[in-house]
């Protein structure tokens, strides 16, 4: 969230309402740790980085989707031209990992087990593909008419919250006071900055 609202407010002066607009952002970045932190006794150090990794190649995602969309895509037409081909590298650079995964498991599994499991993942993997290109496509046409600044905080507060809500409902899993605070500050700042629109 960090880096794509910094280079909206900065770079693309998406500053209007910015008091408010931080605010929600600082309160909808609260309830991530709300929602999300666990104590653990026997975390490793090597902890920290799989989260780090994320948040910063997340961020850098996030912020050239943006910018490919105010500097690259002219029209609202060229959002599927873009998407396609980044897709189409991402469908190429996954069917060569599975096939490499298959070529290196062949020896531990058997023929019928290694084809079960290849099938699996390639349907598995055209359906999370075909969600994500359409996650994208809503992303890149709300970008262009609310900005990065508006739109990223909400959208991954929303999915931080859903996904807890789902584990909640689904999995029953326990919620806390803390977890539900950390729900209740992510409409909140989600309400907030959707109001400097």
């Amino acid at each position: 969230v960090l880096i794509p609202v910094t280079v909206g407010i900065l770079y693309l002066g998406q500053d209007n309402q910015l008091p408010i607009k931080l605010t929600g952002i600082a309160i909808a970045l609260a309830s991530f740790v709300l929602i999300l932190y666990k104590k653990s006794e026997n975390r490793s150090k090597g902890a920290v980085i799989l989260p780090l990794m994320v948040f910063i190649v997340s961020g850098m995602i996030d912020t050239s989707m943006e910018l490919s969309h105010n500097y690259v895509i002219r029209d609202i037409h060229e959002n599927e031209v873009f998407l396609l081909s980044v897709f189409s590298f991402s469908v190429l650079f996954c069917l060569m990992a599975v096939l490499v995964d298959s070529y290196g498991a062949k020896r531990k599994r058997s023929n019928i087990e290694n084809k079960n499991i290849l099938s699996r993942t390639i349907w598995l993997g055209s359906m999370l593909g075909v969600f994500n290109f359409l996650t994208s496509k809503m992303i890149l046409i709300n970008v262009g008419s609310m900005g990065g600044s508006v739109v990223y905080p909400i959208h991954n507060a929303s999915v931080v919250t859903f996904t807890a809500l789902i584990g909640l409902f689904f999995f029953k899993e326990k919620f806390t006071a803390r977890q539900w605070a950390g729900v209740i500050l992510a409409v909140l700042g989600v309400s907030m900055i959707a109001s400097t629109l």
